[in-house]
């Protein structure tokens, strides 16, 4: 995108991504008036970077589906979870899509790990749709 727009190039390079499973010691919990905990701060945002390591190690480049199994793979491997549209929820974006025959333009409104976008992106993709 830098090059695109005639932009200077980075800083410095991007990382290896390194991850690992934060112990619930490390989190700080509250305890609401029904009596569950939940979680306070995120460290170092571990859910999107832990997403994001997984489909480097598991998916396959330019081939979305594989990169959808790595996300939910991950989130029901770590038992974490994340806001997107996956699983059962995916197979209602993919109907609501077919009841409107081949739509040539999609928007998405909002985004988390691009999971939705990618998923309405390859089916309009299969007729020439944006």
């Amino acid at each position: 995108l830098r090059q695109r727009v005639g932009g200077p190039p980075p800083r410095n390079g991007v990382g290896e991504i390194e991850w690992r499973r934060r112990e619930k010691e490390e989190h700080e919990w509250v305890t609401n008036s029904l009596g569950f905990s939940l979680r306070l701060n995120k460290i170092e945002y571990y859910k999107e970077v832990g997403t994001m390591h997984y489909i480097l190690g598991q998916g396959r480049k330019d081939n979305i589906p594989s990169i959808h199994k790595a996300i939910e793979t991950f989130i029901r491997e770590q038992e974490l979870w994340l806001k997107l549209a996956g699983d059962e929820k995916g197979a209602v974006i993919d109907a609501a899509i077919a009841s409107h025959g081949r739509p040539m333009l999609v928007v998405e409104v909002g985004l988390y790990v691009g999971y939705s976008s990618t998923r309405m992106a390859s089916q309009l993709r299969a007729w020439g749709g944006k």
